[in-house]
């Protein structure tokens, strides 16, 4: 379970400290006081997860600019809500100059404090989410390697994750598309939902289709239950497509509708089910040639095209041979 955040309250009346500590816990985090301005900063030292500051400026030892100041050159990051009953323009400007978040006049509205509260722990989550996504983007070296080609191959995913495009890896069998599908979910902002692999090579035709749709119980000769399908269990996520070249001409039709409509039909079932869905594909075969040829839907190719990223294989990436070899042995 993730730790509530916490805010740091500098106030030296107590019953205002009450009341912003009530507040503060109203919208789901935890609260420390100074009262204060020295206290206020071995609090703030000693304490490197507080999410933000709620800080009066009337202090009995030190004046909150100076507390301020000093905040925000340890913490330049740290969100400062400023409280004051000075309302003199001047001094909300210098406390803007300084790096406040906020500037509010006392006697305080507890609506509008709460609201900025909440906006400020908003942008918090959305810059740790991105940080993670950073962080797990950066994997992609350290999987395959860290020369040009595997830092360019990360910028492409980059460029995409986290757009809405339909992204299709070509590449050698082995040369890691199933990684980059990975991290073209891992940095999108579908990251926590589920990311499912279907490799189209690998099951009876006979199969495929009630493996990707589904099918409802009684829809064909031992269909004893309902079955969902992969495009279903991928709701909200990533669904990834490898080998789609294998896929046969009948149900490369359906999966163009899907794309196309956003929508399928289980097996046996007389509604259609709304799919909101990424989809990467890959193939080892050029999918485009295949289309030229007659062997693949054109119209498909150029839905599953919208962003294509061409996987070089390992021997075209010999600066990452030593790595990869010394990893593998430290894995033995």
């Amino acid at each position: 379970m993730d730790q509530e955040p916490e805010i740091l309250i500098v106030e030296d009346d107590p019953a205002g400290a009450r009341m912003l500590q009530a507040l503060v816990r109203s919208e789901g985090c935890g609260a420390v006081v100074a009262q204060e301005g020295r206290r206020a900063l071995e609090l703030a030292s000693a304490r490197p997860s507080l999410a933000a500051v709620f800080l009066d400026l009337g202090l009995p030892d030190l004046h909150g600019m100076e507390v301020l100041e000093q905040l925000k050159r340890e913490r330049p990051a740290l969100p400062v809500i400023i409280l004051s009953g000075d309302a003199e323009i001047p001094s909300a400007v210098r406390a803007i100059q300084l790096g406040a978040a906020n500037y509010f006049l006392k006697p305080i509205v507890t609506g509008q404090i709460a609201a900025a509260l909440r906006q400020l722990l908003e942008r918090r989550s959305l810059l740790d989410e991105v940080e993670g996504l950073k962080s797990r983007l950066e994997g992609l070296p350290r999987l395959m390697g860290p020369g040009a080609a595997v830092r360019a191959l990360q910028e492409r995913v980059r460029q995409v994750a986290t757009s809405g495009l339909t992204v299709l890896l070509h590449g050698e069998t082995g040369s890691g598309k199933e990684l980059l599908a990975r991290a073209v979910h891992d940095f999108s902002l579908r990251s926590r939902k589920p990311f499912i692999a279907v490799d189209c090579g690998a099951i009876p035709e006979n199969l495929l289709e009630s493996e990707l749709f589904g099918h409802e119980k009684g829809a064909f000769s031992g269909a004893d239950r309902r079955k969902e399908g992969q495009f279903l269990l991928a709701q909200g996520g990533t669904l990834f497509l490898d080998e789609i070249g294998n896929l046969p001409l009948g149900l490369q039709s359906k999966l163009l509708r899907v794309l196309q409509e956003r929508e399928l039909r289980p097996l046996g079932s007389s509604r259609d089910v709304p799919l909101d869905v990424r989809f990467v594909a890959a193939s080892n075969l050029d999918l485009e040639a295949e289309a030229a040829a007659g062997r693949f839907r054109q119209d498909l190719y150029f839905r599953l095209a919208e962003f294509r990223i061409e996987v070089p294989p390992l021997r075209e990436r010999a600066e990452d041979l030593a790595y990869l070899a010394q990893r593998f042995l430290a894995e033995d």
